[in-house]
């Protein structure tokens, strides 16, 4: 495997979210500048910046803004969840199988033996 060094310093990002194409700019920090800088480093993500966190050069996590999203929101624009289809209310019971036992009346069963 052959592993390319990674710049230091700004880069630029494009994040694709809800079909918009939103760039920002991203910082690498080493674990130790994060620890010395935390406080400087979080006032940067306050003000839009994504601050990718190194490890020996590796990156090994993000610390990105929130945007006021929750948290679904938040997978479906990292891609990590799929948005919402139709109405829940709209969903039909799924029908028993053909020849299986329902879960109910297995449980009725077990509970009768107890007794």
């Amino acid at each position: 495997m052959v592993r390319l060094p990674i710049p230091a310093g700004p880069s630029i990002v494009a994040v694709v979210a809800h079909g918009v194409l939103q760039c920002r700019t991203l910082t690498r920090a080493g674990i130790r500048e994060l620890r010395q800088n935390a406080s400087a480093l979080i006032r940067r993500v306050i003000a839009g910046e994504t601050i990718e966190v190194t490890e020996r050069g590796r990156p090994v996590a993000r610390i990105v803004p929130l945007q006021g999203r929750n948290v679904i929101d938040q997978m479906v624009a990292e891609g990590r969840a799929s948005p919402v289809r139709g109405d829940l209310l709209d969903l039909k019971p799924i029908p028993p199988l053909a020849g299986r036992r329902r879960l109910s009346d297995a449980l009725a069963d077990l509970r009768a033996d107890e007794r």
